[in-house]
């Protein structure tokens, strides 16, 4: 039988080993035994503004809806008959004005033209033999008065030579009269020659195309659908009932909306309503149109919009900042600053808000629990969570306590979906 190495030995496995891990069980129980009790750590108060919930009479607003639409849209349609030769347009395109949109076959108008052109130089021509005529026929008359002064011709003679000076007028008249009948129809050629080429008669964009390139199209024909671009029209259906207050408002001088464009993300400012006066009899709304400028080209017509209105009522109404509105996946929400027991520190406690309307850089709300007086996270809190320690800083309170001013931070700038608001 082989004899077993030392290092796999029965006395090899158990006497250093064993006295290893006892010596190390040991040590870690002093450890644990010595070791003192450290205290539990959270993060470090969060550094935030807040501004206290204010409750003031303010008046109410109704919200309206209503959708873009363009400023100017045209089918365009062409003047001539022809075959299109050129297309260089598509679907999306931006042009700009007196860009050609198509262009037609000029032969066969050009060859009229020519045949117009030549029509017209043998009338120039007609009109310079009727005038070396008329000439002729006056000096004649002239010969003849002289000769009629000496007795040598009988008056006969001098008659026919005025009627032959009238005859040569009226022919020269008449060319005349062709002549500038050419010169209209050769006037008119050039203008269908032209109107050959569809011109964009605004800078829009390319919304459809009708036509394609070979197509024999006649006058009348649809070729495309341009939408105007730079600004667009918000056409709001407005309830008849607010018509006396919105009236009163637009005399006070106070006829800018907000615009809100969900689509998009923003709000736009529109000053200078516009009331259509035409009631629609099913709905009983009737139209106020908005115009807003758009150079960035974000803005769609057909897009839905939303706005406030005043209604001429007021009321009490619980008030927060703008900038204290933060919206989640179950709605708009706002962080209040809040001692949870006497010995804890503040912290920020979500609280569901419904909201009602924008009031100059406030917003009116409903929330079940809000009081006035608290303490809501107007900036810093989009790095909130809820029950995050917070250290609020509200500043002067005589300040804080008075109605809420306007903030202009950059967290604003970084905010969207607010209501109310301008985001840029």
């Amino acid at each position: 039988m082989t004899p077993e190495p030392f290092f796999f030995s029965r006395a090899a496995r158990s006497r250093p080993c064993g006295l290893t891990v006892r010596v190390a069980l040991r040590a870690l129980l002093l450890l644990i035994t010595a070791a003192p009790a450290l205290p539990a750590q959270g993060p470090p108060p969060a550094p935030v503004r807040v501004q206290p919930v204010v409750r003031q009479v303010v008046e109410d607003l109704v919200l309206v809806t209503g959708d873009l639409r363009a400023v100017q849209r045209s089918a365009l349609a062409s003047q001539e008959a022809g075959l299109v030769i050129a297309l260089p347009v598509r679907e999306g395109m931006v042009v700009s004005e007196g860009d050609v949109i198509a262009r037609l076959d000029p032969m066969r108008l050009t060859q009229e033209r020519n045949s117009l052109v030549a029509i017209r130089a043998a009338t120039e021509a007609e009109r310079q033999q009727r005038v070396a005529e008329l000439e002729m026929r006056a000096r004649d008359v002239e010969t003849l008065v002289e000769l009629t002064k000496k007795n040598v011709t009988n008056p006969k003679e001098l008659a026919d030579a005025h009627s032959e000076v009238k005859i040569a007028e009226a022919q020269l008249a008449r060319v005349v009269a062709n002549l500038a009948d050419a010169d209209a129809r050769l006037a008119l050629q050039d203008r269908r020659l032209a109107d050959l080429e569809i011109r964009a008669p605004f800078a829009g964009t390319v919304v459809a195309r009708h036509i394609d390139l070979g197509e024999w199209i006649t006058p009348g024909t649809a070729t495309v659908e341009l939408v105007s671009t730079g600004s667009v029209e918000v056409w709001l259906n407005v309830p008849e009932e607010h018509r006396g207050a919105l009236a009163a408002s637009l005399a006070g001088g106070g006829g800018g909306l907000h615009v809100r464009v969900d689509a998009v993300g923003r709000t736009f400012s529109a000053p200078s309503p516009r009331v259509i006066p035409n009631v629609d009899r099913t709905s009983r709304n009737f139209p106020l149109v908005v115009a807003i400028p758009d150079p960035f080209g974000l803005l769609i017509p057909g897009m839905s919009a939303t706005a406030y209105i005043p209604t001429g009522r007021g009321g009490e109404h619980l008030l927060v900042k703008k900038d204290a509105i933060l919206r989640g996946t179950t709605g708009p929400y706002i962080y209040i600053a809040k001692q949870l027991g006497p010995d804890s520190p503040q912290k920020a406690i979500p609280m569901p808000v419904r909201i009602l309307f924008p009031s100059g850089e406030n917003v009116a709300v409903e929330a079940p629990g809000l009081q006035p007086g608290d303490l809501a996270v107007v900036e810093g809190n989009e790095r909130l969570f809820p029950t995050a320690p917070v250290a609020p800083s509200i500043g002067n309170r005589a300040k804080a306590e008075a109605p809420l001013e306007s903030s202009e931070t950059a967290d604003r700038s970084r905010r969207s979906g607010k209501p109310g608001g301008t985001d840029r």
